[in-house]
């Protein structure tokens, strides 16, 4: 099984560690290996991904015990979160010796930015890159199983109708209780595809009535900060993701919603200082803490028509609470590992919590605040 490996100087692993994702660990052979029982030491985290340091290792047993090294880079090549690094200085020996399970070394740096990365828009997406929207939101957007399997397939009709000219933003807007998922499914979405780039948020409830769409693409040509432009136009230029989100939508005034009209229909927009922006085959997601039952009330008719995709989460079940607090109890677990190397057993957590009061909650935040609280008190009685 060929497994990706990547080679460093040290001027490139100090950069790839300034720039590494939160659920990116990086780590020595030792540290998750017991070479005693020739097994994995580490309970591994399927939310991250795991990056061994084995220069250290190649570098005492490559002249003497190249079948031990054989052996366990097989064995680690089994999982798919794990990938190999090593010093530039071994990587071609590294490859000399184990063609069968080292085909290709990439340069660190490019774990982020490689040709892999996804740069195209919601109307051009492959299955790669349909499958990594389709897993990230079932492993991390608890609930909602109607509205992930629904959203799939408005991608798919959006693709064809973005081809034929149809359609040129997909345009979803969910609507319901805070703290429930709508903010995360755009970042969901973002972090599956674009997570190299900067997201694109933005959040209406911060705005003013008065010069909000000033704020929003920026101020006409001569007027005093028109060179600054404005928040919607300086992110798209200044980011490659394909999806917008904005927040609070509800919040609009006459204006911004005149705006969001005319972007929907048809596709594009021209800033105050006359800079077209095409945002042909973009996802905007709106979102508003309205449900189904007022939001029509809050909401101009003409846009409401214009959305490819509307939406209604309700309550997240007891079921899929659970899961959330035993998701998010072992990204601590893990995200605390990575940074004291200390083990904490994640039984003991949770014979320490509280659930029935945390289930009871219908805002994932507000569960999440309690969750990293408890976390926090867990570690405390130890370090005493």
């Amino acid at each position: 099984m060929n497994k990706n490996t990547y080679e460093f100087t040290k001027e490139r692993y100090d950069e790839f560690i300034k720039e590494k994702k939160d659920n990116d660990i990086v780590i020595s052979l030792g540290e998750i290996f017991d070479f005693d029982n020739n097994q994995i030491s580490l309970e591994l985290n399927n939310d991250n991904n795991y990056y061994i340091n084995i220069t250290t290792f190649f570098v005492s047993y490559y002249i003497d015990k190249p079948i031990l090294i054989e052996k366990v880079l097989a064995m680690l090549s089994k999982y798919q979160n794990i990938y190999f690094i090593i010093n530039t200085n071994f990587a071609k020996k590294l490859k000399g010796l184990f063609p069968s399970l080292i085909s290709n070394i990439s340069q660190i740096d490019n774990i982020y930015k490689d040709s892999n990365e996804c740069h195209r828009n919601f109307g051009e997406l492959n299955d790669k890159d349909l499958n990594s929207i389709k897993d990230a939101l079932d492993k991390n957007l608890f609930g909602h199983s109607d509205f992930k399997e629904d959203l799939m397939n408005k991608i798919l009709d959006f693709q064809i109708l973005n081809k034929i000219e149809e359609e040129r933003i997909l345009s979803v807007f969910l609507c319901g209780k805070p703290g429930i998922g709508k903010t995360e499914t755009a970042r969901i979405i973002h972090n599956a595809l674009y997570s190299y780039s900067k997201p694109i948020k933005i959040n209406l409830g911060n705005y003013k009535t008065g010069g909000s769409l000033n704020s929003l693409i920026g101020s006409p040509k001569g007027y005093i900060g028109s060179e600054k432009g404005g928040e919607l136009t300086n992110k798209i230029k200044n980011s490659d993701s394909k999806i917008i989100l904005i927040d609070e939508f509800d919040k609009s005034d006459t204006d911004l919603y005149n705006f969001f009209y005319e972007l929907l229909e048809d596709g594009k927009f021209t800033d105050l200082d006359e800079n077209e922006y095409d945002l042909n085959g973009y996802m905007i997601i709106f979102t508003s803490n309205l449900d189904k039952t007022n939001y029509k009330d809050k909401i101009p008719a003409p846009i409401i028509s214009r959305f490819s995709m509307l939406y209604n989460f309700n309550d997240i079940s007891t079921e899929e609470k659970n899961k959330f607090i035993e998701h998010r109890i072992k990204q601590l677990i893990s995200k605390y590992y990575e940074k004291y190397k200390i083990e904490v057993n994640y039984k003991n957590i949770i014979n320490k919590m509280d659930i029935s009061m945390i289930i009871s909650l219908n805002d994932l935040r507000q569960m999440n605040r309690i969750i990293r609280k408890e976390f926090l008190n867990f570690i405390k009685d130890i370090d005493e």
